[in-house]
């Protein structure tokens, strides 16, 4: 299969995750008009959708584009696990000393942020790949 193949389906597991994950935040946010809550889960995968359109009909620049997404969309996971990494530092283990948090909730959070971050990180890997081979054809094809 070739690399770009692999990154639009990649890519469209994104697609289809992001949306989905994203829905129940997106309604809370909507209830209490939270609007971070509405900007990140409504327009972020609103746009990871219109990229992976532009991918699929190979418009030009999809892939920068596209590729761009999932690089940001590795910030939010990795910015969550370096604050679960400072909260276990700052409290000697997974609660703080008046007992205030759950580990069991810390462990819930930490596996969801590497799921994600893996996710992004995979998309973006397939994407880099395809970039190094349409660079590596386009320098080819211009030796010509």
């Amino acid at each position: 299969m070739h690399s770009m193949d692999r990154y639009k389906n990649s890519f469209l597991i994104g697609t289809i995750t992001i949306t989905v994950v994203s829905i129940i935040p997106f309604a809370h946010g909507l209830s209490d008009l939270n609007l971070m809550l509405i900007l990140i889960f409504g327009i972020f995968p609103g746009l990871w959708f219109l990229a992976y359109n532009d991918l699929r009909r190979s418009r030009k620049g999809s892939l920068l584009f596209s590729l761009s997404l999932a690089i940001l969309g590795c910030c939010g996971p990795l910015e969550q696990l370096i604050e679960l990494r400072m909260f276990v530092i700052r409290n000697s283990g997974f609660e703080r000393a008046d007992g205030y948090g759950s580990p069991v909730v810390f462990w819930m959070y930490l596996i969801f942020d590497v799921l994600a971050l893996l996710g992004f990180f995979t998309v973006a890997w397939f994407g880099l790949v395809a970039l190094r081979e349409t660079k590596r054809s386009t320098l080819n094809r211009n030796d010509d």
